[in-house]
């Protein structure tokens, strides 16, 4: 069995920049909405992903 890896959560990753900017405005948009309480249970949130 492969041996698990550990974590250092303290030390900083490289990480891509290549989202544009639409992607970066849904999320940001995403964050706004959660954190004003707007949200939606999470079967909710399957049924209409189940499209």
């Amino acid at each position: 069995m492969a041996k698990p890896r550990k974590f250092n959560f303290e030390k900083t990753v490289a990480v891509a920049n290549d989202e544009d900017e639409a992607t970066l405005a849904a999320v940001r948009e995403g964050v706004r909405d959660a954190k004003a309480g707007r949200t939606m249970p999470a079967g909710k949130v399957r049924k209409l992903l189940s499209l």
